[in-house]
């Protein structure tokens, strides 16, 4: 997992754009959907890990386009997954999602990414 999350740290955006898919996958691993599962304690400090470089990318002005979709991508995957266990970053992510879609760049990812995954939001089944 760290070498996932300092690859998404490199200066090099081809190899940010793929560590970034690689982690949007590994948060489908770390907590399946389909059944919902309770998040496994031992992987909380790997989500941390993976929320936090995807919001450095989300949040940087100055990066190629790709790194941004994905960075889109992935921030909505592990809303998606995990996003019960992000309580106390919810109000800084989603504040970053939205300010994003502002771009006219980027706008369509966005949206593509909340109406393909958080309409069905499984999280919030999760915590009633």
């Amino acid at each position: 997992m760290p070498a996932v999350v300092n690859s998404v740290s490199d200066s090099f955006y081809k190899i940010m754009s793929e560590a970034l898919l690689v982690a949007q996958q590994l948060v489908k691993v770390i907590r399946p959907i389909e059944p919902l599962q309770p998040l496994n304690h031992k992987f909380a400090s790997y989500i941390s890990d993976l929320y936090e470089c995807t919001l450095r990318r989300l949040k940087a002005a100055d990066i190629d386009q790709e790194v941004k979709e994905r960075a889109i991508s992935c921030m909505a995957q592990l809303l998606y997954n995990v996003g019960d266990s992000l309580n106390a970053q919810l109000p800084v992510s989603l504040a970053e999602v939205i300010q994003v879609s502002f771009n006219h760049s980027t706008s369509n990812s966005v949206l593509v990414c909340l109406s393909a995954g958080l309409s069905t939001y499984p999280c919030r089944q999760a915590q009633k």
